[in-house]
């Protein structure tokens, strides 16, 4: 017997979408498509609300945020709504449909390094708006995979490859909730390594933005920087690539961490590791992006990565100073050398872009004529 899933009367001649696998850390989700004109919307029913206090402040949480925090790149909030079940209510809420996890673009690979660097900077856009708001999102990763099959998708590319961050049950305010600020948030190869230990005292938005460049590694290379299926091995693979733990950090953990930490660095000697050539090792075949956009780009993004990718949080770029980063420094159009000899082809092409760039995709039927 199916639990009944409830959605407004409103939306009754929308389409189920049955090939769209939905779940998430707080509930089911399901997908409907208007066939009128093309949009399509997320619905999310919330399993078991008031089960306990943790699980009914993340509702409140999530509910909270997509109401109150709005942005181009962040998940648009259409409604919420309670439906009698007994004593208590379902919640529900419903969303725009942002597209497919990001990862099931890494997966194709199909993408340049310019549209790498256009999704870095809508998501650190996205961070940017969040953290001024003193919210931290905690669990940025790149989507659902086999080992964390019941995680919200996070980050999203709708089919004009504009991204949406998504998911906001794991957010915290900075300023209100430090006290609730818990270790093992997240998913494992994406967490800094205040997320792996019990941190002494909070931290802060700063989280976000070590995950912001795992992500980018895994844009640019088609596999995970710190891949491990085990909380162990993800960290690890960050001792081996970012060199020791200074002191300073080390004072900011529990005495077992500490002493874990200590026992591992002195097993091995580990040096910090040049990023770009990391990324060259990983680089899989058969990708848009190539050796030769490392190359073309490798001082910058060295820089970038090393500022990002720091064991110290409080040396850790924030998300307005990525967004200054040479590495992300977006060229006007006019500033683009620009030879005249495209063909007809290329120009239309362009022109194409450029119109579907404005995010405002007029359809024949929504004008009139005038003559």
């Amino acid at each position: 017997h199916n639990p009944p899933f409830d959605i407004p009367v409103r939306f009754r001649s929308w389409t189920l979408d049955t090939s769209f696998r939905g779940s998430g850390s707080l509930g089911i989700v399901k997908k409907f498509n208007n066939h009128d004109d093309d949009s399509s919307i997320v619905i999310k029913k919330f399993t078991d609300p008031f089960g306990n206090k943790q699980r009914a402040n993340m509702v409140k949480r999530d509910l909270n945020l997509l109401r109150t925090i709005k942005h181009a790149h962040i998940v648009h909030l259409i409604e919420e709504y309670k439906v009698p079940n007994g004593e208590e209510f379902d919640i529900y809420h419903i969303t725009k449909y942002c597209g497919e996890p990001i990862n099931k673009k890494i997966e194709q690979g199909s993408y340049s390094m310019r549209k790498v660097k256009q999704w870095t900077r809508e998501l650190l856009q996205a961070l940017m708006h969040l953290h001024s708001n003193g919210v931290v999102f905690r669990n940025l990763h790149p989507g659902i995979d086999d080992l964390h099959p019941g995680i919200d998708p996070g980050i999203c590319i709708d089919d004009n490859l504009n991204l949406t961050l998504t998911g906001f049950g794991r957010a915290r305010s900075i300023k209100y909730e430090t006290a609730n600020m818990t270790a093992r948030v997240g998913k494992e190869p994406y967490m800094p390594i205040e997320l792996f230990i019990d941190w002494e005292g909070p931290y802060d938005e700063r989280v976000d933005m070590w995950s912001v460049a795992a992500v980018l590694c895994e844009l640019i290379t088609g596999q995970q920087m710190f891949g491990g299926d085990e909380v162990k091995n993800s960290l690890k693979r960050q001792l081996e690539y970012c060199g020791p733990v200074s002191e300073g950090v080390l004072r900011q953990m529990s005495a077992k961490d500490t002493s874990n930490l200590e026992q591992a660095m002195t097993r091995k000697a580990y040096e910090r590791k040049d990023f770009i050539d990391i990324l060259r090792e990983k680089m899989l075949p058969d990708r848009e992006v190539v050796h030769a956009d490392i190359v073309l780009n490798e001082d910058s993004l060295r820089a970038f990565l090393d500022h990002m990718l720091v064991f110290d949080p409080l040396n850790r770029m924030s998300a307005e100073g990525a967004l200054a980063h040479p590495f992300l420094r977006e060229l006007r159009s006019w500033e683009l050398p620009y030879s005249g000899d495209d063909d007809m082809h290329e120009l239309k092409r362009s022109i194409l872009e450029e119109i579907a760039a404005s995010r405002c995709e007029i359809r024949e039927e929504d004008y009139d004529s005038i003559r």
